[in-house]
């Protein structure tokens, strides 16, 4: 399989940002003969289980999402964020399916933190504290930027600041979780307000954690990282 030219979508707002339409099912169907069926009898370790089954003719889901990759139906990205490649399969996919020429499958990224407040300082910080952290950090000056980040970019966790121009935190996590594609998007609001009324105004609007301003970057970081590894077990 060689692949000569890549498509990716330029994405709109009609389509999400997403620029795809639609799904497409890609499969890895292990059959099992007796060879098979004598290594999964014998407790045989799952990378041996997969040599043989290759051998056998299977077809790997990294290969069968490069086939989409072929016909222009998907891109490289869209295989290597939906795909758990196995690291010999990435090797042997880059050497053999792929032109030397063409892009590299894209390695897993980092978890991915939007930021989203008009002031510009707690930006800063935040961009820095979550950077060193480990995290990747987008960010948006608005609320209404904030939501077409979250569609565009789908990050892992969202920090939202609640009094902002053009749409504020209430109504951007509102939006944010009436769309299928981010509602399941952790979100943690920051306010200036501590009192309870805005508090459960932000739980209402489907805000996750609420936290005070001012506050400890080391307990926001906590508080993301809590909410992370919840989304993770879900």
């Amino acid at each position: 399989l060689k692949i000569d030219k890549f498509y990716k979508g330029k994405g709109c707002k009609k389509c999400d940002f997403s620029g795809w339409f639609g799904r497409k099912a890609i499969v890895e169907i292990l059959k099992v003969d007796e060879k098979i069926k004598a290594l999964i009898t014998d407790n045989a370790a799952e990378d041996r289980i997969f040599k043989e089954a290759k051998q056998s003719g299977l077809i790997a889901l990294i290969h069968a999402g490069l086939k989409e990759v072929k016909e222009g139906v998907t891109s490289l990205e869209e295989v290597a964020r939906v795909v758990d490649v196995r690291e010999e399969e990435l090797k042997a996919a880059e050497e053999a399916a792929v032109e030397p020429s063409a892009p590299k499958l894209p390695a897993r990224e980092k978890k991915k933190i939007l930021v989203v407040d008009d002031e510009e300082d707690i930006v800063r910080v935040l961009r820095m504290r979550f950077k060193a952290a480990g995290y990747d950090v987008i960010t948006a000056g608005d609320g209404q930027a904030g939501v077409e980040a979250a569609i565009k970019e789908k990050p892992d966790l969202i920090v939202m600041d609640v009094m902002m121009p053009i749409l504020d935190g209430f109504g951007a996590t509102k939006e944010i979780r009436s769309r299928l594609e981010t509602a399941p998007i952790p979100i943690i609001m920051l306010t200036a307000k501590s009192d309870i009324e805005s508090e459960l105004k932000g739980i209402d609007a489907g805000a996750d954690d609420y936290m005070a301003k001012p506050f400890e970057a080391d307990r926001l970081i906590a508080h993301a990282q809590m909410l992370l590894k919840r989304k993770e077990r879900n």
